[in-house]
């Protein structure tokens, strides 16, 4: 209707998208509330001597793991004890009208090895805010895997696999909730017959549904890219990349489930690419020129460029 509503904003999913700022302006209204902020890492490795033992110990020696939890919240209740317990925080929580936390857990095994390694991450990221318009609360809950084999001298095969929520909720717009339940694989062949060159040919394939409740819109998308990269030590880098990225989607366009789940991007054929070149000028002075574009259906082809001088002192 060419009138700019609240609704029909979205984080931009490429620079040249973002046109407009969100700024947050307070009121003279305030609630009491209990603050709650908790930050904790733990690292957990077997002994350094394990690795030259036999039998059980050698095999624990591959493994390690790394768990970070950082909460920041607050509540309006007055169960004490509720409100000081950080792991009790939720979006779903009706008396928490503030709420930020990023929980992440990962196991290694053979982590740095040169032939063989693996990765198993579980993640979850949230926020949730009150505003004069209700509450707007944000989640996507998470596991990937990660394996890497170096098949060979040159050759390396890397497989990831991905698979969780996205979610969110506004209590004033409720054509931006959905809960898209989507897996990812994504296979990758690097080339790398040396330090100086690296060719990457690299595919993934994505599959995102949202609930019934909610829509039940469904995207499809295949992408099949290849990377270039190609170092001078001391003297500078070259970056290319090409995507072809086919996406199927099931559903009414120009929607915020729409952007999210095709990520910026069209239903049908869409490319993108992208060079960077990195160049030292001298002993404090870098030089930095990038160059992005995209081609979607029924769209103008976009060419973003930039360039960027440093200087280190």
């Amino acid at each position: 209707n060419a009138i700019k509503e609240l609704n029909e904003f979205e984080i931009a999913a490429f620079p040249d998208q973002a046109r407009y700022i969100r700024v947050f302006t307070p009121t003279t209204d305030f609630i009491r509330v209990y603050s709650n902020q908790f930050s904790q890492t733990v690292n957990v490795k077997t002994p350094q001597t394990w690795t030259k033992e036999k039998g059980l110990r050698k095999f624990l020696s591959r493994l390690s793991t790394q768990s970070a939890w950082k909460t920041d919240g607050k509540t309006t209740t007055e169960d004490v004890a509720r409100a000081y317990n950080p792991l009790r925080f939720g979006i779903d929580d009706t008396a928490l009208i503030t709420f930020n936390r990023a929980v992440r857990n990962t196991v290694f095994f053979n982590r740095g090895a040169a032939k063989f390694g693996m990765e198993l991450n579980w993640q979850s990221l949230s926020n949730k805010a009150l505003l004069n318009n209700g509450i707007e609360a944000r989640d996507n809950r998470f596991s990937n895997h990660r394996l890497r084999w170096n098949a060979g001298d040159i050759f390396t095969i890397t497989t990831e696999t991905r698979s969780g929520q996205k979610r969110s909720e506004a209590v004033f717009f409720s054509n931006r909730n959905y809960r898209i339940n989507y897996t990812e694989v994504s296979p990758t062949v690097s080339l790398q017959p040396n330090a100086a060159f690296r060719l990457s040919l690299n595919y993934k394939y994505s599959i995102k549904q949202n609930t019934a409740d909610y829509g039940g819109e469904r995207a499809l998308s295949h992408t099949a890219g290849t990377e270039l990269k190609y170092n001078v030590a001391e003297k500078g880098s070259f970056q290319g990349r090409f995507n072809f990225i086919l996406i199927n989607f099931s559903g009414q366009q120009n929607t915020p489930v729409a952007f999210e789940m095709q990520e910026g991007l069209k239903s049908g054929n869409n490319f993108t690419w992208g060079i960077n070149y990195q160049r030292t000028l001298s002993n404090n002075m870098q030089l930095n020129i990038n160059y992005d574009g995209r081609k979607s259906p029924e769209a103008k082809t976009v060419h973003v460029g930039g360039v960027q001088v440093r200087l280190f002192f």
